[in-house]
């Protein structure tokens, strides 16, 4: 008993020292291996970043994102590869392989680190955790130093802990096998057999899940280490049928993507639209050619892909869906059917097309393949070709009935013996008459080319002085007559038998070239063999150069001579399609418009306005190239195409060559003229569908550009374009508020009070105008009213402002008179007048209108303006204001003393007040105020006193501003300390309160 106590408690301490041993081990050990793996990984991962970075460098930095993609797919097949991130140099991610999004850790790491100054020369590493629990080992390795970007990899940390696992197991095994050895010495004979074999089955399960790097330790000398030995070999000759077949799988996808895009690059070129329909009619593929034709762009998303699943005739037509429906039993039957329809376009105009069909089986089913083509062009030429044929066949049938009555009286005169000889000579004469004074030209040819007969017309035509000549000379027409042209007259002739308006171009006996338009025929022999060729030639060089001129009229400015609108964007179109045909293809347009060109031709007279614009296409034209496009679209505008540029900086370069030689100073008709340009420029062309869009920014930036100043260019830019919809948007929006303003009820009235502050009373309002958008937002006058100036838009806004205001006034009138003693006498009304509107002519009719309309005392409204509408046409602002005075409305000059004040236009236009601005009342009282203020301010009003003049201060607020005004002998005051601007309701009631007597509240001024 004490022996087996004492074996227990040997077990019990060996059992227990074996499992401290073990448990020690297998940590140290775990730790070492743990800290090995990572290390391996780490550089695994490095390596693998710098390779990618390195070996893809060119594409990297082509910031090509699908060929950057391509390129990162390729490495995604490393089954402990997690992700790969590719960003640009300003952070901005150009392509990776998560699905769908980047996760926002690793965008935390890409945004800390955007540039080349993070890194230094080297590459980051780091460890995340990513959803659903994840481990990463994240690497960051810069492209050329952080310059072209950074390429970002993680690799799994998984393997790293099945590893260890793996490990730890096998060390505590063998420790259990080594201690249970020295217990029973079966059981160490049986687990050193039963441990090779474990190895071996957890190696045979790593091979089988394609982990080709594991290694089986089995190497004894028996049937165990046979096996081991085997199944190494095994997995050797695994790994390479994988990997070769892993590399025909990747060379056979290379191959069908290659084909696939080459396909889709045709089917999205030809000029021909391309339509697929399934067996129920709908549509399943078409081409850009086919949107183009039907004028649906845009209209069905990007690329027409919401035409896909629809029904042919519903979109096409019904004709040409009746067509393809129709067309699927005939193709059972033939391979190919052709049809001429009518087709429709998306806006209704119908054209007539060749649709062909195919029928063609797929594994999905059959699909009928239609090929349509715009046939306007052919069917217009083979109507003209009829009409010209038919005033041919007319011209031959009259001079057949000619010869027909000719012949019919030689047959009569045969038959009449006696009078044989006369008859023969008299027609003989009649046909010489005929052939020798034709006008165009007679022949009989043999069929080598040599003239058996000729008319006098005919040898004039060739440049000879007479047929003889002809005949003698013209033996061989190959020097004279093009071979194409020649072979083709022959080929025609021995085929059906004649030619009509055959044209062609010929050489004359001098070598001048001319055009000749050919109607003959074939004359054979009883067995049909050829005898000769006979017919008539007209000369038709003066309509070929008709023709040719009208062409070039057609296309060209007559002025200049440079292109013009329709031959520019038919070589801009040609330029986009050649971009998206060659991506290396560059090209940039430039919008000019000359500065001041208005003001020359009005004032030097259009004959030196043409010769300037002549001499700016002289100018355009040397300084561009030979394959540029420079055109002129009419007035002083000119657009120039620069093709094939290598950078941008030439297009830079190129504009401010081109305005620097149209500054020149240039003498026309012995006067100095000088002119300036402003240039918009369009670089990023990639980005444009239609040729129209690309012209319309390029015009948006040489707005830009001339308001800048004058001589100057600007590269268009997407604000540029964001500000012009906006300011369309708010046009529209003004004139919608302004054509419904019952309706939509945006724009309102409000009368700020004007009091009198000598006898503390209301002395009349001034009339603000406010614009409540749709949505709430509140637009003061500043933001609205000079794009109204600029769109036209301030005419029928004055006009309805000051209607509304007359009406409100005379309600005033209404409740001043109703409060006796009182009445409206000396209560003035201020409506604001804009600029333009001051200079239009038809401002006086309509005022006139207006008052007569509303019936309201002109004595109680006044005119405000600015000092720059009296200033700016003196004359014409002289009689318009006489003759608002002569209605008997005042005149009051807003803000005076802002602008170039002067004593002799308040004395010349008779103005009854005038206001100082709210920028000089503000620094009335304030010691930290711009010095100056209460100067001006003592001054404008002493000017008033002393020209008897109603001086109104804007913008009071306070107390110390109002006690300053009254104590200079202002008499009139506005602004918040008394009462902003109120609605015509709240105005009305102040005056039935009797706030024209006394004003409720007027604050007591503190003494001097």
């Amino acid at each position: 008993m004490r022996l087996r106590g004492l074996f227990l408690r040997l077990l019990v301490f060996m059992v227990a020292a074996f499992g401290v041993m073990a448990v020690a081990t297998s940590l140290l050990s775990g730790r070492e291996l743990h800290n090995s793996m990572v290390r391996e990984y780490e550089g695994r991962a490095v390596a693998l970043a710098r390779s990618i970075a390195d070996g893809n460098a060119e594409i990297l930095l082509s910031q090509n994102a699908g060929a950057i993609q391509a390129a990162i797919d390729l490495h995604q097949e490393m089954g402990d590869l997690s992700y790969i991130l590719v960003v640009d140099a300003r952070g901005d991610v150009v392509a990776h392989t998560f699905i769908p999004s980047v996760p926002e850790a690793v965008m935390a790491i890409v945004r800390e680190a955007p540039g080349k100054a993070h890194f230094g020369a080297g590459h980051e590493t780091r460890t995340l955790i990513l959803p659903p629990d994840m481990e990463v080992i994240h690497v960051a390795q810069p492209i050329l130093g952080g310059k072209g970007g950074c390429v970002h990899i993680g690799l799994d940390k998984e393997p790293i802990r099945k590893a260890i696992s793996q490990a730890i197991l096998r060390q505590q095994m063998l420790t259990l096998g080594v201690f249970l050895a020295f217990v029973v010495l079966a059981v160490f004979f049986i687990r050193g057999i039963t441990g090779p074999l474990r190895e071996l089955a957890a190696y045979a399960q790593r091979v089988a899940g394609h982990d080709f790097s594991a290694t089986c330790e089995v190497r004894t000398k028996d049937e165990i280490g046979s096996l081991a030995e085997a199944m190494r070999s095994m997995a050797g000759q695994i790994s390479g049928h994988v990997t070769q077949l892993e590399q025909s799988v990747s060379a056979a996808t290379s191959g069908l993507q290659d084909a696939l895009g080459s396909l889709s690059a045709i089917v999205g070129n030809i000029a021909d639209g391309l339509l697929v329909v399934d067996e129920a009619g709908l549509i399943v593929r078409h081409n850009p050619a086919l949107l183009r034709m039907f004028g649906l762009e845009g209209m069905f998303g990007v690329d027409g892909q919401g035409l896909t699943g629809r029904v042919c005739a519903e979109v096409f037509g019904a004709e040409a869906g009746e067509v393809v429906t129709r067309s699927r039993e005939d193709t059972l039957r033939t391979q190919v059917v052709l049809h001429e329809v009518l087709a429709t376009r998306s806006d209704g105009t119908r054209f007539p097309a060749e649709i062909t069909v195919s029928r063609v089986a797929l594994s999905g089913g059959a699909v009928q393949v239609c090929i349509l083509r715009d046939i306007s062009v052919a069917k217009k030429a083979e109507q003209e070709r009829e009409q010209s044929r038919a005033l041919l066949e007319r011209m031959v049938a009259e001079r057949t009935r000619d010869l027909s009555r000719t012949n019919t009286q030689l047959k009569i005169e045969v038959a009449e013996r006696k009078v044989v000889g006369d008859a023969l000579r008299r027609a003989e004469a009649k046909f010489r008459g005929i052939f020798e004074n034709a006008v165009e030209g007679i022949f009989q040819m043999s069929p080598e080319g040599r003239y058996l007969s000729a008319n006098p017309a005919m040898a004039h035509i060739f440049g000879y002085s007479s047929p003889d000549e002809l005949i003698a000379v013209l033996s061989d027409l190959s020097p004279y007559v093009e071979d194409s042209r020649r072979e083709l007259f022959l080929a025609t002739m021995e085929e059906i038998g004649q030619v009509r308006d055959f044209e062609s171009q010929v050489r004359q006996r001098d070598g001048l070239v001319i055009w000749i338009s050919e109607n003959a025929r074939r004359v054979v022999d009883a067995a049909g063999q050829t005898l000769c060729y006979e017919g008539f030639v007209s000369d038709i060089t003066l309509r070929k150069k008709a023709e040719d001129r009208l062409m070039h009229q057609a296309f060209h400015d007559s002025l200049t001579g440079l292109p013009n609108r329709l031959l520019f964007m038919d070589h801009l179109r040609m330029a986009m399609e050649r971009a998206r045909r060659r991506p290396d293809f560059r090209f940039a347009v430039l919008y000019m418009d000359l500065d001041r060109f208005k003001v020359i031709n009005d004032s030097l007279g259009h004959d030196i306005g043409d010769q300037l614009l002549r001499h700016v296409s002289r100018a355009l034209l040397n300084c561009a190239r030979s394959t540029d496009t420079v055109a002129r679209f009419g007035g002083d505008e000119f657009a120039i195409l620069l093709e094939d540029i290598t950078a941008p900086r030439d297009t830079i370069l190129f504009s401010r060559r081109i305005l620097e030689d149209i500054a020149k100073p240039l003498d026309l008709d012995g006067r100095e003229v000088m002119t300036s340009g402003s240039l918009g420029i369009v670089l990023r062309t990639e980005r444009y569908e239609r040729p129209e869009a690309l012209l319309r920014d390029a015009d948006t930036a040489m707005y830009h550009a001339k308001a800048m100043g004058k001589s100057r260019f600007k590269v268009f830019n997407k604000k540029m374009h964001t500000k012009a919809l906006e300011t369309m948007e708010t046009e529209a929006a003004l004139r919608r508020a302004l054509d419904m303003t019952q309706e939509l009820d945006e724009l309102t009235l409000l009368y700020q009070p004007i009091l009198d502050i000598r006898q503390g009373c209301l002395a009349g309002f001034e009339v603000l105008l406010r614009w409540r958008r749709e949505g709430g937002r509140e637009m003061l006058p500043g933001e609205f009213i000079p794009l109204a100036e600029e769109t036209g838009i301030i005419y029928p806004l004055d006009y309805w402002v000051f209607a509304q205001a007359c009406c409100a006034i005379r309600n005033f009138e209404q409740a001043l008179d109703a409060r006796p003693p009182f009445s409206h006498a000396g209560f003035a009304t201020n409506i604001n007048i804009s600029a333009k509107h001051f200079r239009s002519p038809m401002l006086l009719g309509h005022l006139e209108q207006t008052l007569r309309t509303c019936g309201v005392d002109p004595r109680g409204i006044a005119l405000e303006i600015t000092e720059s509408v009296l200033l700016d046409n003196m004359g014409s602002a002289t009689e318009v204001a006489a003759s608002i005075r002569e209605m008997g409305l005042g005149l009051c000059i807003d803000d005076f003393g802002t602008g170039y004040s002067s004593l002799s236009y308040i004395r010349r236009f008779s103005v009854d007040a005038i206001k100082i601005d709210r920028d000089f009342v503000a620094g009335l009282g304030r010691a930290e105020a711009e010095g100056g203020s209460e100067a001006i301010v003592k001054t404008l009003v002493t000017l008033g006193a002393g020209l008897h003049l109603k001086v109104v201060g804007e913008g009071v607020e306070t107390l110390e501003q109002l006690a300053y005004l009254s104590g200079l002998g202002c008499q009139y005051a506005q602004g918040y300390l008394f009462a902003p601007a109120i609605s015509e309701a709240e105005a009305l009631k102040l005056i039935n309160e009797g706030a024209a007597e006394a004003w409720p509240g007027f604050p007591e001024l503190p003494e001097a």
